[in-house]
């Protein structure tokens, strides 16, 4: 993220999409790595997708398979605010997949595979 934090998401450790999770700084601003902190988010119910960081800031996920294994193309951007933490549908992508790539930048979005 632009701020430095780690997004995990699709994280399966036994049931689908079972986990997000960010890797944030410490709050008093420690540059010691053994000061950074996992935190879990909510869950999106996917694994396999691909994620990106957004030109405005917001991570986002696209594709995957949901929660009945089914693979999907809808897409999901996460918002981080200080105390407002969501996922907002995005469009969902022109076919469905799994495991593949994608980068953003200069406004868009380009996904391969």
């Amino acid at each position: 993220m632009p701020d430095g934090r780690v997004v995990c998401a699709g994280i399966s450790s036994g049931t689908v999409g079972a986990s997000v999770q960010v890797l944030k700084p410490s709050e008093q601003g420690s540059s010691s790595h053994a000061a950074w902190q996992w935190r879990a988010l909510p869950g999106n119910g996917r694994f396999g997708s691909r994620g990106c960081v957004l030109s405005h800031g917001r991570f986002a996920v696209f594709g995957g398979v949901d929660a009945n294994l089914a693979v999907t193309s809808s897409c999901e951007a996460l918002t981080l605010d200080a105390g407002d933490t969501r996922w907002d549908a995005l469009p969902p992508l022109h076919a469905a997949g799994p495991g593949s790539a994608c980068a953003a930048t200069s406004g868009i979005v380009a996904g391969v595979g």
